[in-house]
């Protein structure tokens, strides 16, 4: 059975750096950062400022590199 990532916790931070060189929304900075939880703990962090937001991957955070 695949498992499909589902936000089970969400905090919201202000931004302080682009989640993601590339194909990203300039208009997406400055604004929030929301950082989701899913049960199985992938993390998923999104920039959102009004209706523009760019969003990462989910992904394990003893995987991600700083």
């Amino acid at each position: 059975m695949v498992h499909k990532h589902e936000a089970v916790m969400s905090v919201t931070r202000c931004w302080h750096r682009c989640i993601s060189s590339t194909h990203d929304d300039p208009r997406a900075h400055g604004g929030t950062v929301e950082i989701k939880t899913c049960r199985c703990g992938a993390v998923r962090v999104s920039e959102i400022n009004q209706q523009y937001q760019n969003s990462g991957n989910w992904y394990m955070p003893d995987t991600e590199t700083a």
